[in-house]
């Protein structure tokens, strides 16, 4: 019986509403609601779209931090690198080759 009367004081209620919203604009009561949901739709997407925002510039801020720690990596190896090649050839680097062996064959 509770849940009875507070589905008449909600139906009252929601009838006021359309009521105040004829008063205001003609025609405006059947599409009040969803005007409504369009409008809390909409600051709640701008909401988000603030916090995002918001996390922009931190993350540039580790991306650039990132970049410059992978650039440093990249240029010592590099100069290691080009340490290694200066130094005298080691046997480890030596490669042979074998020339192929003629067989003599039938003819």
């Amino acid at each position: 019986q509770r849940f009875l009367r507070a589905e008449k004081e909600m139906e009252e209620e929601l009838r006021d509403v359309v009521t105040e919203a004829n008063a205001l604009a003609p025609n405006w009561g059947p599409i009040i609601f969803q005007s409504a949901h369009e409008i809390a739709a909409n600051t709640k997407l701008r909401q988000r779209l603030e916090e995002i925002q918001a996390q922009t510039d931190a993350e540039k801020a580790w991306w650039e931090k990132k970049r410059g720690q992978i650039q440093a990596e990249f240029m010592k190896e590099l100069e290691e690198s080009e340490k290694g090649s200066t130094k005298d050839g080691n046997e480890d680097d030596a490669v042979v080759v074998d020339s192929p062996s003629k067989k003599s064959g039938k003819k």
